[in-house]
């Protein structure tokens, strides 16, 4: 059976683009359709299935290359060799597009270049991920001589004098707290000012009452 990697070169000597789906799993977009949609090929996964659109080809071309189509309208690639999963990738754009496709032939020695690229990439990201850099490898496997700890002289450690150091707090005028707050003696005045009217407001009141109640007597 073809692998996962196979068919995916197979699919992209065909100039298709390739969509990464959920799950490790690619669809092939064919550009060039004529069609209502654009998949070619849908859910090519690691485990070697997979599905080429079907239902836009004739019915001759079905007959004549015993292609099973599904209800949907796809047909299966699992079991596809090389060269007949080819021979499908370029009948489904010809039903695509309706214009002749070449058909591309498979080289096996650029199968394995792709593969081979594509295991750099994955060893590139691998060491990206965790953050290993081949000079620190390269770093790693070299051994060196460790040298003897050198003894360092005691440091002493002079004690701040904490007698000429002692800060002395000084003195608050308390003639001086009113230039910190400068309404504050305004509010002062105004507020003598204000009882010494209410107090004679009702020393006033008082008296007036006393002489109404002289008068009725």
């Amino acid at each position: 059976m073809v692998s996962f990697e196979e068919k995916k070169v197979i699919f992209k000597s065909f100039k298709l683009k390739e969509k990464e789906i959920s799950n490790g799993r690619v669809n092939f977009i064919y550009p060039e359709s004529k069609q209502k949609g654009q998949v070619l090929a849908r859910e090519l996964q690691p485990s070697g299935n997979g599905y080429v659109i079907g239902k836009y080809m004739p019915n001759e071309v079905l007959e004549k290359n015993g292609y099973q189509v599904d209800a949907r309208g796809w047909i299966s690639i699992k079991d596809f060799p090389k060269d007949e999963l080819a021979k499908l990738i370029t009948e489904a754009m010809k039903s695509m597009s309706g214009q002749e496709v070449k058909m591309v032939q498979v080289d096996e020695a650029v199968i394995v270049e792709e593969q081979v690229e594509h295991a750099e990439e994955v060893v590139e990201e691998t060491q990206e991920d965790t953050g290993i850099e081949n000079d620190q490898v390269e770093a790693s496997l070299i051994t060196t001589e460790v040298e003897a700890p050198v003894e360092k002289e005691a440091v002493k450690i002079q004690k701040p004098d904490t007698q000429h150091a002692a800060h002395k707090e000084k003195p608050v005028d308390p003639y001086l707290e009113y230039e910190q707050y400068p309404l504050s003696c305004w509010f002062a005045w105004v507020g003598l000012a204000l009882s010494s009217m209410e107090t004679g407001f009702l020393i006033w009141r008082n008296a007036i009452r006393k002489y109404g109640e002289l008068r009725q007597k």
